[in-house]
């Protein structure tokens, strides 16, 4: 793991020296929207544990989730800064189309969605255009696809017999501008994962 984080803070200096000031202060911002989103899910996270092993009858995402973009519609927002699909229960932060330099977390949990909580930058706020071209519109996603990545993760990653816990849609950003999913398992010799396309073909396994 040591070395894994050099090696991604050696890749990002660099690409950073490659980059004009313009490109840097871009780059920069966008990982900052990115790291503040993973911080305000940790926190849903931490307080939605308790109410996760002991959730009542409701749908199950992994098995089907094409419900989960007509739910969300319901707050009359579509671009996201990532989504995050557990077996009961769906987070996301969603742009404000009136206020496009701020962002609001949603739970969606028995065909119901919460309602919003601001999502708090921490340093520098980004911009309406950081937000933007952080996210993605998730109507344009085909969550049809999502129980066959969930489904083929565990082989396709090296854990036959694990067990997929969470699955992450989001643009990988600083390395990657495409939207992906992440699928992650985890089993008996260790955890894994496994990035797929939207459309749900296996791009790289970890």
């Amino acid at each position: 793991m040591k070395h894994l984080k050099k090696r991604l803070a050696l890749g990002f200096m660099v690409a950073l020296l490659g980059l004009g000031s313009t490109g840097c202060d871009k780059l920069a911002k966008a990982r900052e929207v990115v790291e503040n989103a993973k911080e305000a899910s940790s926190a849903r996270e931490s307080d939605d544990d308790d109410s996760r092993s002991t959730s009542a009858e409701g749908p199950d995402y992994f098995e089907d989730a094409t419900d989960i973009p007509q739910k969300l519609q319901e707050t009359k927002r579509t671009h996201a800064l990532e989504l995050l699909v557990y077996p009961d229960y769906v987070t996301t932060q969603l742009q404000d189309p009136k206020n496009k330099k701020n962002a609001d977390g949603y739970t969606l949990r028995h065909g119901e969605v919460s309602e919003p909580t601001p999502v708090k930058w921490m340093g520098r706020k980004p911009t309406a255009d950081d937000v933007t071209a952080t996210g993605f519109d998730f109507a344009t996603i085909p969550f049809d696809e999502l129980d066959e990545m969930i489904a083929s993760a565990p082989k396709e990653c090296g854990e036959p017999e694990g067990k997929v816990t969470h699955a992450i849609l989001k643009r990988p950003l600083p390395f990657n501008d495409d939207v992906r999913w992440r699928i992650y398992v985890s089993g008996e010799r260790g955890n894994c994962s496994g990035e797929y396309s939207p459309a749900g073909k296996l791009l790289k396994t970890y």
